[in-house]
């Protein structure tokens, strides 16, 4: 099992006090205290009440030996503790735990020990302090903190509800009643644990609304769909969720708004929106040769690539319309598409040159076809691509189409399509 080693800051504080008997006793019997620690597995987060196992690392960094009993027993202290805490003996504690040691640790010697600490019961944005001591003597110099947050059965304070949205693979076009599947990330840039479940449970929603329409709750809404979390979400993690999204039944030029609610609470105060057209004709139908359908048909095909890699388990790419649409010195993935119609053959005699954005590696995906409208030459042609053989060894050891769609190596795409009366003609562009 590969444990997770959390970085841990070390600090002085000065030693406290000491009675001139335990002075004495001390300065003969032990010598000089000082530890170092290491601690792994830690979890960043912990419901209030709550407990967790894991493991710390102590090294002898000093001169006398910790004996595990007797008189002037050596324990480890673990304390959860407010923030800006500096030690044990010093900070403003909500728990304060002891271990013992197995046996004795002579100086440079280390041992691991596996400790259970239980969170206190109040929610809050904790630190813990990981500290030795010899009982009835003194703290040892130097600690260990880490941050971690506490959650509790009740609500997240609005004021501590904050959040921030990255929408892959939204279609600009959907047909009435019709649904698309697609990828939102969102990311708690507030100071509350996000709970997936209980008494508040916090959602993304997801509604069609007028143009105009500022918020969930501030807009004249067509529809409202909520999207549960997979899971409790700390302060500063993310969770990408897939989403299938249903249209309205009626025609119009809509916007699609992304907001985050804490159900019975509040709103969050942050949302996304973005342009989504209802029409009679999506992309399946029409030429992708303006500027409005190039959109919806880019779209289109993110979405059916993002398809495949959900399909493999994999997460979306992010569309970059900079490589998709190109420069004024870089023809771009739809450059290149207009070129091959122009010549007549697919090819990739522009490549690498038509990449306009900074990359370490790319790839490049083409194709043509002729017998359909744009939407069933997208999916004809993906369909033929995927039909690769694309398993691990495969793709360790060629290049092919579906090994591009597929590559944890790559993390954006551009997308060229051009529509001509002698086909589709197609321009995937994969970088890092």
């Amino acid at each position: 099992m590969r444990l997770n080693r959390f970085l841990v800051c070390l600090a002085t504080v000065g030693a406290a006090a000491l009675t001139p008997f335990a002075q004495s006793t001390h300065a003969l019997a032990n010598g000089t205290n000082a530890a170092s620690y290491a601690v792994y597995g830690q979890p960043t987060s912990l419901a209030a009440g709550g407990s967790a196992t894991f493991s710390v690392t102590l090294r002898n960094a000093g001169s006398s030996t910790w004996q595990p009993g007797g008189t002037f027993p050596f324990h480890l202290r673990i304390a959860f503790a407010a923030p800006g805490g500096t030690s044990v003996p010093s900070s403003t504690l909500f728990t304060d735990q002891g271990y013992a040691l197995p046996a004795s640790v002579v100086p440079d010697q280390s041992v691991t020990l596996q400790v259970t600490i239980s969170a206190p019961a109040t929610a809050g944005n904790d630190i813990l302090i990981y500290q030795m001591v010899e009982e009835g003597i003194a703290f040892f110099p130097q600690y260990a903190d880490t941050a971690v947050s506490v959650s509790g059965s009740g609500p997240v304070p609005p004021s501590a509800l904050a959040s921030s949205y990255r929408v892959s693979g939204q279609p600009a076009i959907f047909s009435p009643g019709g649904s698309a599947a697609y990828y939102v990330t969102v990311t708690n840039t507030g100071s509350g644990t996000w709970q997936s479940g209980g008494s508040y449970p916090i959602h993304l929603r997801i509604a069609f609304a007028a143009p105009g329409s500022t918020s969930v709750p501030g807009g004249a809404l067509f529809t409202d769909q909520g999207y549960a979390l997979p899971t409790n979400i700390a302060p500063g993690q993310s969770a990408t969720l897939q989403v299938t999204v249903q249209a309205p039944a009626i025609a119009g030029n809509d916007v699609l708004i992304y907001q985050m609610v804490e159900e019975g609470i509040a709103f969050f105060p942050q949302y996304a929106d973005d342009p989504a057209s209802v029409a009679s004709s999506g992309p399946a139908s029409g030429s992708c040769v303006s500027a409005s359908t190039e959109q919806a048909c880019m779209s289109l095909m993110l979405s059916i690539v993002n398809g495949d890699r959900a399909n493999a388990g994999l997460p979306p790419y992010s569309l970059n319309q900079t490589e998709s649409m190109g420069t004024g010195s870089c023809v771009g993935s739809y450059g290149h598409s207009v070129h091959m119609s122009q010549v007549g053959s697919i090819s990739h005699d522009q490549f690498p040159a038509d990449i306009c954005v900074p990359f370490q590696m790319a790839g490049e995906n083409v194709g043509m076809d002729g017998s359909a409208n744009e939407a069933s030459n997208l999916q004809a042609l993906d369909s033929l691509m995927m039909g690769e053989p694309h398993d691990a060894y495969t793709c360790a050891h060629t290049v092919n189409h579906a090994c591009n769609i597929l590559s944890s190596a790559y993390h954006q795409i551009g997308i060229g399509i051009y529509y001509a009366s002698n086909g589709t003609w197609l321009t995937e562009d994969f970088t890092d």
